[in-house]
């Protein structure tokens, strides 16, 4: 029975998480999003210095054992868990899954040798691989920038290096400028990612020729002055060698001026 204080949490009842109830021996709670994951101090004290430091120091969460993690999403979190406690080698989120799963079929017919490239998913229910479309792999690095912020929170040195890891594994195959954008964006989040920025700004460079093009690409991105700026001047380069390709096609060659005026005026104004 609760206490008359205690504010009832969701993970009341199992949700299929390994932390949704006390199991082996756990002796402590993080809360996040009311959802309760029982976890056990040592395992996280030897994992997070600052895990050691809240739980052996003279924290409140030393005498009560239980953690409150405001602003965090309990599927990061409770991913993040997992990958603590070894009970996960992978980075993809539960969202992502294979046809065969999300219709929920009792066998995947996926090829499990499948190999893993930047273009392909690992399902998180069958651990197959599938070939992923464009939302699919923006979910799957916005997934990677949450946990690498609380790699570098709980200070988790071996998850921020597997983290930089796969997205540089991603950035040596590009499949299309959405994913080059994507990884762009990543790097500027994520540190030591140097590697991954120049090869995407590359990329874009090679295949990024439209205003258009650049304005969907940039649309609901946190990218910074500097890269946007960078971006534009790509564009306006890019447009600028073609114009003089196109004389011999009048609409198209007035199609490209039109662009890198617009995009020259915008930049310049």
């Amino acid at each position: 029975m609760l206490a008359k204080d205690q504010t009832p949490c969701k993970s009341m009842v199992d949700d299929g998480s390994p932390f949704a109830n006390p199991w082996k021996g756990s002796n402590a709670v993080l809360v996040v999003e009311d959802i309760e994951l029982h976890v056990h101090t040592q395992t996280l004290s030897l994992a997070s210095p600052v895990f050691e430091a809240m739980f052996n120091g003279n924290f409140v969460e030393a005498q009560t054992r239980r953690v409150p993690l405001e602003g965090k999403s309990y599927e990061t979190v409770e991913h993040m868990l997992k990958l603590v406690y070894n009970l996960t080698n992978r980075l993809e989120p539960k969202t992502l899954a294979c046809l065969s799963c999300k219709l929920g079929e009792t066998k995947c017919k996926k090829d499990k040798k499948g190999r893993r490239k930047s273009y392909f998913n690992g399902c998180y229910l069958c651990g197959l691989y599938y070939k992923k479309n464009d939302l699919e792999r923006r979910l799957f690095i916005q997934h990677l920038v949450l946990l690498d912020e609380l790699s570098k929170e709980y200070m988790l040195d071996v998850l921020a290096d597997k983290i930089q890891a796969e997205i540089v594994h991603q950035s040596k195959a590009i499949a299309n400028l959405q994913h080059a954008f994507d990884l762009l964006e990543a790097s500027e989040k994520i540190a030591d990612c140097m590697e991954t920025a120049a090869t995407s700004i590359k990329y874009i460079r090679l295949h990024l020729d439209s205003y258009g093009g650049l304005k969907d690409l940039l649309n609901e991105r946190s990218l910074t002055i500097e890269t946007i700026l960078k971006m534009k001047s790509i564009v306006l380069i890019n447009l600028l060698e073609k114009w003089p390709e196109s004389n011999l096609f009048e609409h198209e060659g007035n199609q490209y001026k039109k662009e890198a005026m617009l995009l020259a005026k915008e930049l310049f104004d």
